[in-house]
């Protein structure tokens, strides 16, 4: 998101440079054919020069990542995509990888929000187009195809399409129209037109796109009128022609129309002497703007670039992967470059306290939790981390040392369960250790007759005498119960468990 405004605001200043050196160098004296040459080459070039080798390779060599360094496998030195190796991740402090609202998202969006209306428009003159074309009556002409539609009075071109309307055109304007939209057709002005319609769609907020679109429609205008005079119309019933039309409006934004404005202008330049030949060589001026274009670009790369490799940031959850709602989820945060009394740190999904470095996350709610770090009040690194519910709990006998096992129930020797020494509740497979002490458990003998025996209870989450003299006179197939379980949770709070086991002495 960030790397695509910042790409969009390079293309914006290439198109700045290249619009002030035309009125700097070649709007005067200069050939109109020149002149398209250069706006089509200037438009291409700053669309590439973001993303030119040259300045992707100068942007690297202004760059010093320092080394940082995980907490598995030592130092690493990667660049702005960041690290993932076991519970942390080590990223430039500018990368978002978190789906967070924040000023930059904010004007993403709304600049994709102004962006898809310009390009709707284009897409809805296309339609419009299309829709006349297949209604209209359709006819060859020197290549070209003439079609005579009744929905629009002017004529224009688009491509090899040339509209026409019989009502509207008598038949020495029609020579004379033919002339002018040929010219249009057969020079492609209709693919200069839409590449500077898209780019004023990208670029909408820079003034200089639009005043570089007008004045490739006039170019335009310039070539159709130099080209039908060249054809041999006279030049006073020619401009007659366009005086009787000046009152029609531009219909399309992609096509090139007879009854263009800036009829002035355009007078103008059908009396004005030639510019001389060696005037196309102004062109080389792009050779210059090409590298200013570049060179401004690569330095701007490069010093964002070294921005982000000065500020390093590392949110590194201590115990889990994610963060469990409904206990403390311990997240060690740092920025190089500030102290840790410098950082702020806020979520958008429960709370987070701390400080120096070390924090506590308790979340509220299932989904994401945007980790927002800011340093000096600047928002240097957002991350997203997920939250969800703990497994449910379980209780066990308490594994020996040297099993990871749990035993929840079935066929025991008395050995074994008085090995085991007590009960637990834990949670498995949670990837954290949650915090449940045991305070109190009953244990009850079911004889043989089924019938309800001996019980004991213990205080502590070990078997107290009693329930030790217990075990030690079950006999075999003797079941022994172990229920109204009482524990503290995570919350400090004791509640009883509804949850039991069941042996059977072997």
């Amino acid at each position: 998101m960030q790397s695509f405004l910042v790409y969009i605001l390079q293309i914006a200043g290439c198109v700045s440079v290249a619009w002030l050196f035309y009125k700097a160098l070649l709007e005067k004296k200069t050939r109109v054919k020149t002149v398209r040459l250069y706006f089509i080459i200037a438009m291409v070039v700053s669309l590439l020069a973001p993303l030119s080798p040259f300045a992707i390779h100068t942007s690297l060599l202004t760059q010093s990542t320092p080394a940082v360094t995980d907490n598995l496998n030592g130092p690493v030195n990667d660049d702005a995509k960041g690290i993932t190796r076991g519970h942390q991740v080590t990223v430039p402090a500018n990368s978002q990888t978190g789906e967070g609202w924040s000023m930059v998202t904010t004007l993403f969006y709304i600049y994709l929000a102004i962006t898809a209306f310009f390009l709707l428009r284009i897409v809805r003159e296309g339609y419009s187009l299309a829709r006349c074309y297949r209604k209209a009556t359709k006819e060859k002409w020197n290549n070209l195809q003439l079609v005579w539609n009744d929905r629009y009075k002017a004529s224009f071109s688009f491509f090899g399409l040339i509209f026409l309307n019989k009502k509207y055109l008598t038949a020495d304007e029609l020579d004379k129209v033919l002339a002018h939209e040929k010219v249009h057709a057969t020079q492609y002005h209709s693919a200069d037109l839409l590449l500077v319609q898209l780019m004023c769609a990208l670029l909408w907020f820079n003034p200089f796109v639009w005043l570089m679109r007008n004045a490739v429609q006039l170019v335009h205008e310039y070539l159709a009128d130099e080209g039908v005079l060249a054809s041999g119309i006279d030049k006073v019933q020619y401009q007659q022609s366009l005086l009787d039309h000046i009152t029609e409006s531009r219909l399309f934004s992609v096509t090139s129309t007879f009854t263009h404005s800036l009829i002035k202008k355009r007078f103008l330049m059908m009396s004005a002497q030639k510019a001389a030949p060696v005037s196309k060589y102004r062109l080389l001026i792009l050779m210059p703007v090409t590298a200013l274009m570049l060179l401004g670009v690569a330095c701007v790369n490069g010093q964002t670039a070294s921005d982000a490799s000065r500020v390093v940031t590392a949110v590194a959850l201590t115990k889990a992967n994610v963060v469990y709602i409904g206990i403390e989820n311990p997240v060690n945060i740092s920025v190089s470059g500030y102290p840790a009394s410098a950082i702020k740190v806020a979520i958008d999904n429960g709370t987070i306290e701390g400080e120096n470095g070390e924090y506590i996350i308790k979340a509220a709610r299932p989904g994401k939790v945007l980790v927002t770090v800011k340093a000096d009040g600047k928002t240097v690194r957002e991350r997203e981390l997920k939250a969800k519910f703990l497994p449910d709990p379980v209780v066990a006998l308490a594994p020996a040392r040297e099993s990871s096992n749990l035993i929840k129930g079935g066929r025991i020797s008395k050995e074994a369960l008085l090995q085991a020494g007590g009960v637990i509740i834990t949670v498995e497979n949670a990837d954290i250790e949650v915090p449940i002490k045991v305070l109190s458990f009953d244990l009850s003998v079911i004889t043989n007759n089924n019938e309800q025996g001996a019980s004991a209870v213990s205080n502590t989450d070990k078997f107290s005498t009693d329930q030790v003299k217990l075990i030690q006179s079950l006999k075999k197939d003797q079941r022994l119960i172990v229920d109204d379980i009482t524990a503290a949770l995570p919350d400090g709070k004791a509640r009883k468990s509804p949850m039991s086991m069941v042996f059977t002495i072997e």
